[in-house]
C-alpha cells in the first residue's frame, strides 16, 4: 500500500466550485478523498491523534471544519497541503494541529520562496527603520512588511518590541503566503491584529478578513467569473494535473 503522502500527490485540486462559495456545504467524492488522506497522514505522524479526534463522530465533524477551513482560508491546491505536511514533519509533538494551525503550516518558509529568513529580515527592518528609502533592501517582502508595521513605530514607538515583532511576522507571513499563491507583493493590510491599537480581531472580523482575502484570490486567477467546473479546469490546467494521473507533475 502506497504511504498517504504519496497518494496525496496524484489527487486533484479542491473543486473550485467549492471555493467559490468560500465554504464547502457539500464536499463531493475528490474533496473527501483528498481529506481522508490527509487526516491517514496525520495521523502516522502524531501518535496522540486520538486527543483530537477521539471517535469517528469527532473525526467526522473535524474533517467538516477543516475542509471549511481550507475554503476560507484560500487552501485549494495539493502543492499548499504537501507544504503542511511537510511542515508537521519538523513538529516536536506528539499531537495533531488545529485546522489553523495546519492552515499556517500551508505556507512555504521564506527559504522556500527565497526570502530571507524571519528572523535576519525583522533585523534588517530594524536597522533601517531610519532612512528606508536609502536602504538597498535584500528583498522587497522585508521592505513591505516593515512599512506594514510602521517606520516612525519602529523608530521611536512606546510600543514593546514584542508587540513590534508580532506584526511584522504577521505581515511577513502575509507576504509569503501571496507569493505562494502567484499573487504580486503589496503591503499587507491589517489582519489577524488590529494594527492600530494591538488588538485582537473578533472572530466575525478575522473571518470576513478571510473571505475577502480569498475573494481577491479568485480575481487575480480567474475564477471569479468562471463557471465552477470552468474555474476547476484552469486550476488543474495551471498545475498540469489531469484526472487519472498517476505521478506528481
Amino acid at each position: 500500500m502506497k504511504p498517504a503522502i504519496d497518494v496525496v500527490k496524484t489527487l486533484p485540486n479542491l473543486p473550485a466550485e467549492q471555493v467559490r462559495e468560500n465554504v464547502a456545504k457539500k464536499p463531493n467524492a475528490e474533496t473527501a478523498k483528498i481529506v481522508n488522506t490527509l487526516f491517514d497522514e496525520l495521523k502516522s505522524i502524531f501518535p496522540a491523534w486520538r486527543q483530537a479526534w477521539p471517535n469517528e463522530d469527532a473525526e467526522k465533524r473535524a474533517k467538516r471544519t477543516w475542509v471549511k477551513g481550507f475554503m476560507k482560508s484560500g487552501i485549494f491546491t495539493i502543492e499548499q497541503l504537501r507544504y503542511g505536511i511537510e511542515a508537521c514533519r519538523s513538529l516536536e509533538t506528539d499531537f495533531a494541529p488545529s485546522v489553523g494551525k495546519f492552515v499556517k503550516l500551508c505556507t512555504p518558509t521564506a527559504e522556500d520562496l527565497g526570502f530571507p529568513a524571519d528572523d535576519p529580515a525583522w533585523r534588517e527592518v530594524v536597522r533601517h527603520c531610519a532612512n528606508p528609502g536609502r536602504h538597498n533592501w535584500s528583498h522587497e517582502a522585508v521592505r513591505l512588511a516593515g512599512s506594514a508595521v510602521g517606520w516612525f513605530n519602529l523608530r521611536c514607538s512606546s510600543i514593546p518590541e514584542e508587540t513590534l515583532r508580532k506584526r511584522f511576522d504577521h505581515a511577513y507571513y502575509q507576504l509569503r503566503r501571496r507569493a505562494s499563491l502567484g499573487l504580486p507583493l503589496e503591503e499587507p493590510r491589517q489582519g489577524i491584529e488590529d494594527q492600530s491599537e494591538g488588538r485582537e480581531l473578533t472572530p466575525e472580523q478575522a473571518e470576513r478578513h478571510s473571505e475577502q482575502f480569498a475573494q481577491r484570490v479568485m480575481r487575480v486567477q480567474g475564477l471569479d467569473k468562471l463557471t465552477g467546473e470552468q474555474a476547476r479546469q484552469q486550476l488543474l490546467a495551471k498545475l498540469r494535473i489531469q484526472r487519472g494521473d498517476t505521478h506528481e507533475a
